[in-house]
């Protein structure tokens, strides 16, 4: 095991909104922490625009009024630690000011009245029409037939590629691996085409061969779980692919990037490998979508030299737990479809 300086290094964790991809997933995972059942995604990469619709709870009004706005608290606080909420707010502040201009339209659960709150120059743009006005305003709006949120960003000037349409795809099934019932829809309304539609329920086991390969046999493809005797919460999927393989970590449906944890959980699991897997499968060939859960008081935002980090408050215990039970099937010769069926 790592000793505690190395394991200081490990526990930053980049997290920050700087491209077109990392807008979008963190939209999503606003809108699964808001209990959505539906996420509808339109985005429209030439214009620089981004749609994500869901049913989740909704804002409440008072919330929807200081959102995405820098107070006090913020400005006085551009170096120090801060906790999950305030983190998300930090992250739509971002957002803005990428974007020329966005909106937020919300409806909270068991309420009657929809707000929408308008912040930026608004023009003649690809979902909606608005007037030109600078200061952020709310308003009462047509009620939506149901409860949740609607954000909608216009101008985004983070960073872009060719293949973001494919790559947020891609990001998208892999959180819906993990989240059985939720729908996920993304629509790109340059090519004027769905680029990804995933029903509810859905089985991981389709996703990962649509991820890794169509004919992706199940003794490649092993479950990562985490024994009842810790508190950490984790889950996920591990295996062989023919071609080479992404490894993700997601933390509370946000991808991380914290490559201690990725050599821990390949380590182990080239140990379990039979002999003939070993010689023929490199670590490029092995894809991991690993989704950790943690409570508000077990990780803190902080910054450092002007990058918003992640530090785990016990990294310790984290790396204890996966290493004592991230393949227990596999030593227990359990099959991965017993596994499967109990997710």
């Amino acid at each position: 095991m790592a000793s505690n300086s190395e394991l200081k290094l490990e526990t930053l964790t980049k997290s920050n909104v700087t491209s077109f991809v990392q807008c979008v997933l963190e939209l999503v995972a606003n809108s699964l922490a808001a209990h959505a059942a539906a996420i509808a995604i339109r985005i429209h990469t030439e214009k620089r625009e981004i749609q994500v619709i869901d049913n989740g709870n909704g804002i409440r009004q008072d919330t929807l009024e200081s959102i995405g706005e820098c107070n006090a608290k913020t400005m006085n606080n551009q170096q120090g630690t801060y906790d999950l909420s305030e983190s998300n707010n930090r992250m739509l502040i971002s957002i803005r000011h990428l974007s020329d201009s966005f909106t937020i339209a919300s409806k909270y659960r068991n309420s009657m009245e929809t707000f929408m709150k308008r912040i930026g120059i608004f023009l003649h743009v690809l979902f909606k029409v608005y007037k030109v006005g600078c200061a952020p305003t709310l308003t009462q709006i047509e009620q939506r037939p149901s409860h949740g949120t609607t954000v909608s960003i216009y101008g985004f000037h983070g960073m872009r590629e060719n293949s973001d349409v494919k790559t947020i795809c891609y990001f998208i099934a892999a959180l819906a691996v993990a989240e059985l019932k939720v729908s996920f829809s993304i629509r790109d309304e340059e090519q004027r085409r769905v680029a990804l539609r995933i029903a509810k329920p859905h089985c991981p086991i389709d996703i990962l061969r649509a991820l890794f390969g169509k004919n992706l046999p199940l003794n490649r493809i092993w479950s990562i779980r985490c024994s009842a005797k810790y508190n950490t919460k984790y889950h996920g999927y591990i295996g062989l692919s023919e071609k080479n393989a992404m490894q993700c970590i997601f933390l509370n449906h946000r991808l991380i990037s914290c490559s201690f944890i990725l050599k821990l959980i390949i380590d182990d699991f080239k140990k379990c490998l039979d002999v003939s897997f070993r010689s023929k499968f490199n670590d490029k060939n092995i894809f991991i979508l690993f989704f950790l859960t943690l409570k508000k008081h077990e990780f803190t935002f902080t910054t450092e030299n002007g990058k918003k980090l992640l530090m785990f408050h016990d990294m310790q215990k984290i790396l204890n737990s996966i290493k004592a039970c991230a393949f227990k099937c596999t030593t227990e010769g359990i099959t991965v479809c017993a596994e499967i069926l109990h997710l």
